[in-house]
Formats: C-alpha cells, structure tokens, sequence
C-alpha cells in the first residue's frame, strides 16, 4: 500500500500536496523562488503537480505553513527530484529523508539540473552519478551573439505537438515539423529549442523556413544522434556564442545538467526537455 502522509509528534506532517492547499503553497512559493517564478501561478502548479499521473509536490507542513519542498516530474518510467527546498531550520534533522521516501512511492527516483550544493548532497546519499546532458549548438556562423539572438520576424504555418503531456505546459508555444521533429519556439530571441529531431539532415532546412538563426539540442550522451550532429557542423555548447539561460538573458552562461539516480537508470533512456525541470518555462 503507498504511503499518504507521515505524521509526527510535534505538529510536522510530510505528505502529498492538494490543490486547496493552494495558498499555503503559493506563500511558500513567493517566500523561496525570486520574482516571476512559474510556481508562482496557479495555473502552473497544477499542469506540473496537479495531476499524480504526471508530478506531485511532497510537503512537510508545520502549522499551517510548508517548511519543505520536494517536487516530482514523472516521466520517461522516472520520478525526476525538482523544486526541492528545506527551510535552514529544518535541515540536518531527517526531513528531507522522509520527503524522499514518500516521493520514491511514485516510482525511481532521479534528478538533473542540480546546482553545487544539490550535487554534494546526492553524493553524500549515495546515489548513482550518470553522465552529464549535452548541448548542441546550430548557428549562422556569420553573425555576432547580439545579431543572432534579436527578435526574429516570422511567420509559419505549423502544427503544435501533441501526445506528450509536456506540450500542455502553460505559456509554451510548440512547433510540429513534417518530419516529426518537434521544437519550442524562441524566435523571440532569434532561435528554435529541438525537443525531438526527426532527420538531423532537415534541421538547417527547418531553420530557414522559420526564420530561425540558431537552434540548440539537449540530450544523453547516449543518443545516436550525437554523432550525426557533430558531423552536421553543430557546436558543443561550450563553443557556441548562444547563452543557456534566458531568463534573464546571462550571454557567458553554459549549460551543466548533471544526472543522479537513487538506482542505475535503463541503459537506453535518453533524457529529453521534457524529463526533470531543464525544460521548463522559465528555465529553457
């Protein structure tokens, strides 16, 4: 039988957040995350917590207010860690142990886009280190950063994609192309972000019928298509004069997703947007 909630003698209850607990969440949303975070909207929340089927958020609730965070993206066969926070006075005491062992009812725990501390702390707990994500990079070799990341002027006729519950995301705009490639659009900022590639060699050809400058890829090391977009003249993200983060715009920033796994990960999974939270609004 899965665990519900955890509750203990001085008033601190781990269990699985609802949606009426809506205002307790949303003061410690605004308390944690800076100005502008999605979490901050209802909306949001429930697209990535809201349906069990596809994310949870575990909580410990102390009266009446969560003092700890432990969010839960499922997908891929896997439950991905994100969103985890404990308050300063919560920490070395257990908690977040607790907060993992009603997450792991939801399946194999994982995590990726872990910052210095996060890395540390999963080392500590033993879990599996896996090889870090990659980053590829198709760009007009002849124009400066600021030229390739200016607003682009399109317009297309496309298909949004469908059947995967990532493209339900509130304030994603997606591209379906003829090949099955699927994309975010960015031509805000000039460019496309690949979620799936169809046929490596229609990229470039993409690009131009979108008015795109540049398009980046993310994916394990793993995937066959490495080799192919190296050939294809893409740049490692290391060599590319288009940032990672966006939100705001940081121009020397590059990506560093590592991976953790509380147990080996399936030798064949190859980690997309839309697995753990590198693929986010207000993240990507």
């Amino acid at each position: 039988m899965a665990i519900c909630a955890i509750s203990y003698a001085y008033s601190m209850k781990v269990r699985f957040a609802v949606e009426s607990d809506w205002p307790m969440l949303v003061e410690f949303y605004l308390r944690v995350y800076r100005p502008h975070h999605p979490l901050h909207s209802k909306e949001f929340w429930m697209w990535r917590f809201g349906d069990p089927g596809h994310g949870s958020a575990v909580i410990a609730e102390s009266n009446g207010s969560v003092v700890g965070h432990v969010g839960i993206n499922r997908s891929s066969g896997v439950a991905w860690i994100i969103n985890l926070h404990l308050d300063v006075d919560q920490r070395g005491q257990g908690l977040l142990t607790k907060l993992f062992a009603l997450a792991g009812t939801r399946g194999l725990l994982a995590s990726a886009n872990i910052n210095g501390p996060g890395i540390g702390m999963f080392k500590k707990m033993e879990w599996i280190e896996h090889p870090k994500l990659i980053r590829y990079v198709l760009a007009d070799v002849n124009l400066s950063a600021t030229e390739l990341l200016a607003p682009s002027v399109h317009s297309y006729d496309a298909k949004e994609p469908t059947g995967n519950y990532y493209w339900k995301q509130p304030g994603i705009k997606g591209i379906l192309m003829e090949d099955g490639s699927t994309c975010i659009d960015f031509m805000h900022f000039g460019g496309i972000r690949l979620v799936e590639i169809g046929d490596t060699n229609l990229v470039a050809g993409m690009m131009k019928s979108l008015n795109a400058r540049w398009a980046d890829y993310v994916t394990s090391p793993n995937d066959p298509l490495c080799d192919e977009l190296v050939k294809l003249g893409w740049k490692l993200d290391y060599e590319a004069l288009v940032p990672w983060l966006f939100d705001p715009i940081d121009l020397v920033s590059r990506m560093d997703v590592n991976v953790f796994a509380k147990l080996p990960l399936p030798e064949s999974l190859i980690i997309r947007r839309w697995d753990s939270d590198h693929g986010r609004i207000g993240s990507i």
